[in-house]
């Protein structure tokens, strides 16, 4: 007979994975709800293996397996540092995504730089990476936005006492990213998908609170109460919570649409989507459609609707959980100009300005 399976500590998961003649047993584990998960890697239920579920769920640095301090970078080097960082509970807060994002970033560098001490990185280091991704300006802020974080977290634990991103730009990318969804457009998905339809719940979803995709996926009943719906944000670890009325258009699309028990957006089968899947799905909707946007389009149309409505930089950032301010002002500054823009022509044409964005002049010094 054989052994029963130990019982295993609180918010651990044990999965078997592999082809049917070559199974084995990995262990994961997950702090919090819908939180990221962080699989185990020492021999399951030794001493090594207690010492890293421990660090994980109090949130201190991860022990290092035997295998890991064998492949560990010398001592000082760039790689090093980067080593230490990801071993780090700044690294495991992140989202996955950008954990993932990061990642790839970080294993260039070190094929690039990974010798290289990171005491002598400097401010023409980190421009000539942004030089050798000057084709590719998305690439290229992701790249600082990486080695920023890196040396910030350097900083804060005493490893270095300089930044040398500061003062440091990413070039402008010359396009505005995903397309943001027109008034006619979202229209157009209207009339192709109707109320009942998962890809019409799907639309007035992310239009309706502005989510990404990787929180639109499982947001369900249970983040609403009272009208407002409250949920944690996959980009921020699942620290940072937003809360968002309840609009008319979505209420009534979750009401006619046919939901999951947990979340409102499934599949065919009533499964619950992935981001990926997700975007997948939704891609080809768009498409059947016959509209360019996509998911993150509609996001942004979302923050236009309520820049051009009077939302101000703070509201905006509550609504969309920015830490800071640079989006917002992005939604803002457009919609004033085109405001500032009608006016213009009803000036023109002998109208009165509209008294919504009609400004009092700015008083003189008198110098």
């Amino acid at each position: 007979m054989p052994d029963m399976p130990r019982q295993l500590p609180p918010c651990v998961q044990r999965e078997i994975k592999g082809p049917a003649h070559r199974r084995y047993t990995v262990y994961y584990v997950r702090p919090a709800h819908h939180g990221p998960r962080t699989r185990l890697k020492s021999e399951p239920f030794t001493p090594e293996w207690w010492a890293e579920y421990h660090a994980i769920m109090t949130g201190a640095p991860r022990p290092q397996t035997p295998e890991e301090a064998k492949r560990m970078p010398a001592k000082g080097n760039l790689a090093w540092l980067i080593q230490q960082h990801k071993n780090s509970s700044d690294w495991s807060r992140l989202a996955k995504s950008t954990r993932r994002n990061r990642d790839n970033i970080f294993l260039n560098i070190i094929k690039q730089a990974g010798h290289v001490a990171y005491d002598d990185v400097d401010k023409g280091s980190v421009v000539r990476g942004l030089e050798r991704r000057s084709d590719k300006p998305f690439a290229a802020k992701e790249y600082l936005k990486a080695v920023r974080a890196l040396y910030r977290w350097a900083i804060a634990n005493d490893y270095v006492a300089h930044n040398p991103t500061e003062g440091v730009s990413a070039p402008t990318p010359r396009t505005t990213g995903f397309h943001t969804w027109s008034d006619d457009e979202i229209s157009q998905f209207r009339k192709c998908w109707e109320h009942g339809t998962m890809e019409r719940l799907a639309m007035e979803i992310i239009l309706g609170t502005g989510l990404r995709r990787g929180d639109a996926v499982v947001l369900g009943r249970q983040h609403m109460r009272d009208g407002i719906i409250s949920i944690r944000l996959e980009k921020s670890g699942y620290q940072e919570e937003v809360s968002i009325p309840l609009l008319p258009d979505l209420a009534e699309a979750i009401d006619q649409a046919p939901t999951g028990d947990l979340t409102f957006i499934v599949g065919k089968r009533g499964q619950r989507f992935t981001k990926e899947s997700f975007g997948e799905v939704f891609a080809q909707a768009c498409k059947a459609a016959g509209v360019p946007g996509r998911a993150h389009g509609l996001r942004k149309a979302a923050a236009v609707r309520l820049a051009e409505n009077g939302a101000t930089v703070h509201q905006l950032m509550a609504w969309f959980g920015w830490g800071d301010d640079n989006m917002a002002k992005i939604y803002t500054m457009a919609a004033d100009r085109k405001r500032l823009a009608a006016d213009a022509g009803r000036l023109i044409d002998g109208s009165s300005p509209s008294p919504s964005v009609s400004r009092p002049h700015p008083k003189k010094s008198g110098r």
